[in-house]
């Protein structure tokens, strides 16, 4: 009688366990707008999902790991399209106080400097009492990330 019982709980386990895996389809995907790696740790991609942009960077920092860090915002009233041109408008005229601007949780404050006649921006994400700061970005490398340079 046992040796009957083990025998079916063997023959039925393997339909049990497969019964449990679905294979779910996606609809919608996160789209890689744009990426650079300017220095070799430390990288900055901008991605897409629906109406909603990411910027995901490696904290510079943390010298001895990667700690990824992001903001996100949707794209509501051509936001993206400000948030480039703000950008640029630094590269352009080189503010000496940061830009500062608020995202939905969280701060960034955007620095701009020039060195031997390129400019550079490097952003401050504040959140939750914490800091995370960016490599520096030219502005051909900030047009790279958000895509623009394929136009």
């Amino acid at each position: 009688m046992k040796q009957s019982l083990l025998f079916l709980t063997f023959l039925v386990l393997p339909f049990y366990i497969n019964a449990q895996i679905v294979v779910v389809e996606k609809k919608n995907k996160i789209e890689l707008v744009g990426g650079i790696q300017p220095i070799k740790r430390h990288k900055v991609e901008l991605t897409r999902f629906e109406k909603t942009y990411c910027l995901n960077y490696i904290d510079t920092k943390h010298k001895s790991n990667y700690e990824y860090k992001s903001f996100c915002f949707d794209d509501l009233e051509g936001s993206f399209d400000d948030f480039y041109g703000t950008i640029l408008n630094g590269f352009d005229e080189l503010p000496e106080d940061p830009v500062k601007i608020s995202f939905p949780n969280c701060n960034v404050e955007f620095k701009f400097s020039s060195s031997l006649g390129t400019s550079y921006v490097e952003f401050f994400h504040y959140f939750n009492g914490n800091v995370g700061t960016s490599v520096q970005i030219s502005r051909g490398k900030w047009e790279k990330l958000f895509g623009m340079d394929r136009i």
